[in-house]
């Protein structure tokens, strides 16, 4: 497994900074995140089809504009433990914010290079 990157994100389970975590790649240079990953470490995730319909709803509610037609989320096997893989692609209609936050500066990221 690579380490985290400016165009990787590992994580275990989904968390609030996930939605962040998106925007960032949006806003950036696009890129994946692996959810189900600790440390480098294929973990899985023990009910993989509830956390994509979460993923789904954050894409769909929290994310503006909508970033759903330049991200997918699909659920993949590693090591033989289900974990789910989102892409997400830059587009021109950046810069992309948390919803409820709108255009402030604490609603709207950027990836920095590592």
């Amino acid at each position: 497994m690579q380490p985290e990157s400016s165009t990787l994100e590992l994580k275990q389970e989904i968390t609030e900074g996930l939605k962040k975590e998106i925007i960032e790649f949006a806003n950036t240079n696009g890129g994946e995140a692996l959810i189900g990953i600790y440390d480098e470490t294929v973990v899985g995730l023990e009910n993989a089809d509830k956390d994509l319909e979460i993923i789904s709803s954050i894409l769909r509610d929290s994310i503006r504009p909508d970033i759903l037609v330049h991200t997918s989320a699909k659920k993949e096997s590693i090591e033989d433990k289900e974990i789910i893989k989102i892409d997400i692609t830059r587009r021109s209609r950046s810069p992309y914010h948390i919803a409820s936050k709108g255009m402030k500066p604490s609603g709207v990221f950027i990836r920095h290079v590592r």
